[in-house]
């Protein structure tokens, strides 16, 4: 008899939708204001993603004679576009003759979600037979216990310091990332982050749970997709809705509480990533935004409330004693920044 996985820890619908409901009605949105696919610009970006890899993995783990990571995956699409990423990479390098060693370990947990878990087996079993140059590693872990047992630990703690408890904390997400980092650490890897840029504006990240190195992470999540086409990332990870990894709720269907029939995920990114561009990246008004895409002002407001309120998780605030800039330079030095900033503007500054 096939196993269910009971998840651990309950979360109140309400707080989900309280965090993540964007817009009431269907006539809210102009479902029409979609994200435009630059997908040769996004071609020519791969091989640099594979060099900025090589390069910091190795650095990372302190050896250039080879390649060795590891990659939380859930069956899902970042992860297992990270996952893929690597494995080209490693490729890359050993048709090079740059490394002598190569080592890619993909682990999933099992705690929260039963669809995640069947996905990434399968992920995971067609990349081992993909990918027979690189010896790939799948491991599972169960989590059940362990999120119960810390669960309770807080609780107690909250009950004995008679405190109001306001928020179901996000338990899961800061488990996992310490165990894969400190696997990784003690075994000479690199842990990838399969963060994406919609989720890093949006605030759905967990502070302290972030990895080693982000290949993704200035990424649309509509151009995530794209990246997947273009990589060969399997299609049943491409058509499977997003799920939240701390607390295991379809992403777009809490997002929208109407939708168009048939409306697939894929195409809610491409509707709901030019409103993030607008807002986060070039600093509009939530009025000219609404305007220039056709929106309602009560669903462009809405995304510009949750990204404000998640400042803190961007950038935690810290006392600076005199001025500082934290800069992330390009990673690709063969193109201009313009030529960089047009990119993204071609594809997510739509007229409506």
């Amino acid at each position: 008899m096939e196993q269910r996985i009971e998840k651990p820890l309950s979360v109140p619908t309400e707080q989900i939708s309280s965090l993540y409901r964007f817009s009431k009605r269907l006539d809210d949105v102009n479902w029409s204001a979609r994200y435009k696919p630059n997908r040769p610009f996004l071609e020519g970006l791969v091989p640099h993603m594979q060099d900025f890899l090589d390069r910091n993995i190795r650095k990372i783990t302190y050896d250039n004679s080879s390649l060795r990571a590891v990659v939380g995956i859930s069956g899902g699409l970042d992860s297992s576009v990270s996952a893929t990423l690597v494995a080209d990479t490693i490729t890359q390098a050993q048709d090079k003759g740059t490394i002598q060693n190569s080592s890619l370990v993909l682990i999933a947990f099992q705690g929260m979600s039963e669809e995640d878990l069947e996905s990434a087996r399968k992920f995971a079993e067609l990349m081992g037979s993909k990918y027979t140059n690189i010896p790939i590693d799948y491991q599972e872990r169960d989590l059940s216990k362990l999120l119960r047992d810390l669960d309770s630990f807080t609780e107690d703690l909250i009950f004995s310091t008679r405190k109001p408890k306001v928020y179901s904390g996000e338990l899961t997400s800061r488990v996992i990332t310490p165990i894969i980092m400190e696997y990784a650490d003690r075994i000479g890897h690199c842990a990838i982050d399969s963060t994406n840029g919609t989720e890093y504006i949006l605030g759905e990240i967990v502070i302290g749970a972030e990895a080693e190195c982000a290949p993704i992470a200035d990424f649309y999540k509509s151009q995530v997709y794209d990246l997947a086409d273009l990589i060969s990332v399997p299609k049943f990870v491409v058509n499977r809705p997003p799920i939240n990894s701390t607390w295991g709720h379809d992403k777009v269907a809490t997002y929208f509480a109407e939708k168009p029939e048939g409306l697939t995920p894929r195409e809610a990114y491409q509707l709901l990533d030019p409103v993030l561009y607008y807002l986060f990246e070039r600093r509009y008004q939530p009025s000219t935004v609404a305007k220039r895409l056709g929106h309602s002002l009560e669903f462009v407001s809405s995304l510009a409330t949750r990204i404000k309120d998640q400042d803190h998780r961007r950038d935690i605030p810290f006392f600076v004693v005199n001025d500082r800039f934290k800069k992330y330079p390009r990673a690709v030095k063969s193109r201009t920044n313009e030529e960089m900033q047009g990119f993204m503007k071609d594809s997510l500054a739509i007229a409506g």
